[in-house]
């Protein structure tokens, strides 16, 4: 029964089973008004096909808001052009729940299975929730209104008469006018501007309705990279360009090779003013995001790792029903997860930036070979902290810096980012540099003629290579942080709370927006991650999510499609009845709520929260032990281990009088930051510890984040 329930989405009052929608062309015209709510006026035409014949009203999901004008059939293709519409229908607008409303749509009958029609809706919206309008003094430039559109979960049926359910997916086309000095955006994958500034739209790749948006204002773009814009306020161009140039290629790359083709061909991303108050939202071709994410040194452009994953798991793969809003969310925390692994797999380099393989397989000296040398396997443009040797001299400093120990053979890594060891398993170096080092030592390996031996000591083989990168630590540390979210969330909630599970009934009349919580996302992500374990190997469960992809894209599909497709792929495990493991069984993990039976393992985190709690407990003491303090570097810490850092001064505060200044003093990168992560925190010590002298900062932080939420709110609340 909850099986069948999962297929029903109780959140909308539409047709769905007897209509299928093929193609939907919105025709606007965006007016602004001197204050207040704006309005949109037009068309709303809908490409339709009867799948039963007999099929009674049709019915579209609308809102109180949206104020239907006249309906019409279209004529059938092959008529005369100039042929006017047919007479109006009967239309009537009947109460559904308090966030919508049923559109009753008397069609000509009787009517048969696969007749096609073509439904033509004037009408006007404008004061819906999901429409926004901002004043001028909203934006960032203070110069002129904005508006955008924001659909998830229910609110695209005050934005346009359709079927507003994500079980239900169609192309569609745009026309949008705008006033003189405007510009408008939409998630399409094509965009063009003809006469009288309207603005022309096509998505060429069905997708659910909540996915479609629209936004207007004094909007600008650059180019950072081969298929991607940002798009912002002119104010803020500059800042988008400097901080995302060259960055959303590598993201899109990594996903591609974990995931499959990208199948949307551009993906840019909309800074949207800073009223905008959700972190992003994962419209195709076009995400929308907070300006938050433009801290000035790149220090939260993996915030856009989440939104990129969706364009595997959400917007390609899509829940049928808000109700498992799981295989969304926790596939795409999965998926985010994964990438972040693999792109932050290295240290940056502290002279360029450059990220330098950690896996402890890369002898560097302290040379720089100039412009355009290679460097951590690539080729940078301009000069960098690079292995400027000839391959028998790094060979040799190899064989020179290799220590016999039990169990392994040690490199010792020396480079200016830091001096580290890692054991490596007992087995051949080219074998091992074959299996797990994407380097350039490997790259270099590569060059010696088959058969060569680099001189290595032959090593005992059959040891299971286990190692742990920056990357994974960094990656748990932050997935830790979700956890904790979640710890928190079943805290306030109890774990008994029927929201507390992956698989919700959401009962009519009931908003999909009043059960968005950390579960969905965490909870999904342990579940997925538990699929992972049962696996029991990484490379053979990233090829499971590619064919899961292609298997299921472009379709709204249910965790019993999902489950199940999982157990074709692996016989075996289904053989061994995984999914009845006492405990752990799949039906508990959709319909119980409660804490995760399976929890991944995010114990590499530690070593980033380990030197943070040490810094913390040294800042809190009554005597500063400031030689400790600056045997620390924190120049090399990122965002999340930072944030983990400042709470735990914020637990442990007050500190002891002046202990709060000369902390700011010392980490400028902290109290100057304009991270917006930072920011929040140090005004929280700030405020805590009373540290007048720095109240303006409180100020300027308030003033220039309206409506800004932290990061555990925001990206989760519509994405």
């Amino acid at each position: 029964m909850a099986a069948a329930a999962a297929r029903r989405d109780a959140a909308s009052a539409s047709s769905v089973g007897a209509w299928e929608l093929r193609h939907l062309h919105l025709s606007l015209r965006v007016a602004f008004a001197a204050a207040g709510a704006g309005r949109l006026r037009g068309t709303a035409r809908l490409e339709l096909r009867c799948a039963r014949a007999g099929a009674g009203p049709l019915r579209l999901d609308a809102h109180p808001s949206l104020a239907v004008h006249r309906a019409a059939l279209l004529p059938p293709p092959g008529t005369p052009p100039g042929t006017p519409p047919g007479e109006p229908l009967p239309v009537e607008s009947r109460p559904f729940a308090s966030y919508g409303r049923a559109l009753h749509v008397a069609l000509p009958g009787p009517l048969s299975a696969g007749q096609l029609l073509t439904l033509e809706i004037d009408y006007e919206a404008g004061e819906g929730p999901g429409v926004c309008w901002l004043t001028p003094e909203q934006t960032a430039g203070k110069q002129k209104p904005y508006m955008y559109t924001q659909g998830q979960a229910v609110l695209n049926r005050s934005f346009f008469p359709g079927f507003d359910t994500p079980s239900v997916k169609c192309t569609y086309s745009a026309t949008v006018q705008v006033p003189e000095g405007f510009t408008a955006v939409m998630s399409a994958t094509s965009w063009e501007k003809q006469d009288n500034n309207t603005f022309v739209f096509k998505m060429s790749q069905p997708i659910p309705s909540y996915l479609i948006a629209l936004a207007v204002g004094d909007i600008v773009s650059a180019e950072v990279g081969p298929r991607s814009h940002v798009w912002a306020e002119p104010c803020l161009i500059e800042a988008a360009k400097k901080e995302y140039d060259g960055v959303i290629e590598e993201f899109l790359a990594v996903g591609e090779k974990l995931f499959g083709p990208y199948v949307w061909g551009r993906y840019d991303i909309l800074f949207m003013p800073p009223s905008f108050p959700f972190g992003g939202m994962e419209n195709p071709c076009l995400t929308f995001v907070t300006p938050c994410l433009l801290a000035g040194d790149r220090s939260l452009v993996d915030v856009i790792i989440h939104e990129i994953s969706h364009s595997w798991f959400g917007n390609l793969v899509t829940n049928a029903t808000w109700g498992e809003f799981w295989l969304n969310e926790g596939f795409t925390m999965y998926a985010q997860r994964r990438i972040s692994t693999e792109v932050y797999g290295a240290w940056p380099c502290p002279a360029t930036g450059c990220r330098v393989p950690v896996c402890g397989h890369a002898i560097a000296d302290r040379t720089c070979a100039g412009p355009g040398s290679v460097c951590c396997g690539s080729v940078h443009p301009s000069k960098c902290c690079v292995w400027g040797r000839s391959l028998p001299c790094i060979l040799e400093e190899v064989k020179s810096s290799s220590l016999q120990r039990p169990g392994g053979f040690v490199l010792q890594q020396n480079c200016l980012c830091s001096e580290r060891w890692m054991e490596l398993p007992q087995t051949r170096a080219r074998d091992v540099g074959a299996a797990i080092l994407p380097s350039l030592t490997f790259l270099l390996l590569l060059q010696l003629p088959r058969g060569a031996d680099p001189g290595w000591p032959e090593l005992p083989s059959g040891h299971t290579v286990t190692s742990s990168s920056s990357g994974s630590a960094y990656t748990c540390l932050e997935a830790a942080t979700g956890r904790a979210l979640l710890r928190q969330h079943m805290d306030n909630t109890g774990e008994d709370h029927p929201l507390n599970k992956l698989r919700v009934i959401i009962e009519p009349g009931v908003n999909p927006d009043d059960t968005y919580n950390e579960t969905p996302y965490e909870k999904g992500y342990c579940f997925v991650s538990y699929l992972a374990h049962l696996v029991g190997n990484q490379s053979k469960f990233d090829t499971f999510l590619q064919a899961y992809v292609n298997r299921f894209k472009f379709q709204s599909i249910t965790a019993d499609d999902a489950l199940g497709f999982f157990l074709e792929y692996f016989p075996k495990l289904k053989e061994k009845g995984v999914d009845s493991i006492p405990g752990f069984e799949f039906d508990r993990w959709l319909n119980t709520p409660g804490w995760p039976p399976f929890l991944p393992d995010l114990s590499p985190g530690e070593q980033l929260m380990k030197p943070a709690d040490e810094l913390a407990e040294l800042w809190v003491a009554d005597g500063l032990n400031m030689e400790a303090i600056e045997a620390v570097d924190i120049t090399v810490w990122r965002t999340y281990q930072l944030v983990y850092f400042l709470d735990q001064v914020l637990q442990k505060s007050p500190l002891p009088e002046g202990n709060v200044e000369r902390l700011s003093k010392m980490y400028p990168k902290i109290s100057k930051a304009q991270n917006a992560e930072l920011r929040l925190r140090w005004c929280q010590i700030v405020l805590k510890n009373n540290l007048e002298a720095e109240y303006s900062k409180v100020k300027d932080f308030l003033h220039s984040q309206i409506f800004w939420f932290p990061r555990e709110c925001a990206d989760r609340r519509y994405n």
